[in-house]
C-alpha cells in the first residue's frame, strides 16, 4: 500500500517538462480547415510548431497553405513533447489544437471549421 501511496504524490509531468536533450522525432500534420457551415477554407495558412513552450535549435515552426478543397499537410522536427498546429483565415477566427508527449515520429490529423469574424 505504500508504494502506490509514493506513486500518487509524484509530480504530474506536464508539456513544458518534456526532456530537451531528447532524440528529435520528426511529426506530420494533416486534415481539413472547413468554415462553421462546412464549406472548405482555400489558402487557410497553417503552422505546426514543435515545443512550443521550451523551443530549441531543433525546435521548427513550419506553414502551409490548404489547397482548394482546404485539405493541408505540414511537417516539423524537434525534441520530444508538444507539437501545435494553428490556422488562421480571412475574415475568420484563429484556432489552434496541441498534442502533448509525443515521444517518436507521429502522424497527427486535425480538423477545424473557423467562425466567422464579427
Amino acid at each position: 500500500a505504500a508504494q502506490n501511496d509514493n506513486r500518487s504524490q509524484r509530480p504530474l509531468v506536464v508539456p513544458e517538462d518534456q526532456p530537451e536533450n531528447s532524440a528529435p522525432i520528426q511529426v506530420v500534420a494533416r486534415g481539413l480547415v472547413r468554415n462553421t457551415l462546412g464549406h472548405p477554407l482555400p489558402n487557410a495558412a497553417v503552422e505546426l510548431q514543435m515545443n512550443p513552450y521550451h523551443p530549441t535549435s531543433a525546435s521548427t515552426k513550419n506553414w502551409t497553405a490548404t489547397d482548394v478543397n482546404g485539405r493541408y499537410e505540414v511537417s516539423g522536427s524537434g525534441h520530444h513533447g508538444t507539437a501545435r498546429v494553428r490556422v488562421a483565415a480571412e475574415g475568420h477566427r484563429q484556432d489552434f489544437r496541441e498534442l502533448h508527449f509525443i515521444r517518436s515520429h507521429r502522424e497527427i490529423s486535425f480538423n477545424f471549421a473557423l467562425p466567422p469574424l464579427r
